[in-house]
């Protein structure tokens, strides 16, 4: 996919997986063009809990191995490594790692 597919906005907010400022606001469930997670609202308010907590909308992973995937698959899930945006896009787009 493109980065021009997705709704990111003039000033994109950080993703709570990939930590790449690529959503238009989060508690949307909008899906990240870098890692492709579907943003919970449920981890909007409180995300340091959400870590641990199984996200209904991303198939039951919870943030912390949905991140761990990222890192592997460059994608919240392995499905989605084919579809997620280039390498070159994501470089256009700040990074700023968390340690959550």
């Amino acid at each position: 996919m493109k980065l021009e597919e997705f709704e990111i906005g003039v000033r994109p907010v950080q993703c709570g997986c990939c930590d790449y400022f690529s959503l238009a606001e989060r508690g949307r469930c909008l899906v990240c063009p870098v890692c492709f997670w579907e943003d919970d609202y449920d981890c909007v308010s409180n995300e340091r809990i959400c870590v641990e907590t199984r996200s209904d909308i991303n198939r039951d992973l919870t943030l912390r191995e949905a991140r761990e995937n990222f890192k592997v698959f460059g994608a919240w899930h392995s499905e989605f490594s084919e579809v997620v945006i280039s390498k070159k896009e994501r470089d256009t787009l700040r990074y700023e790692p968390r340690y959550i």
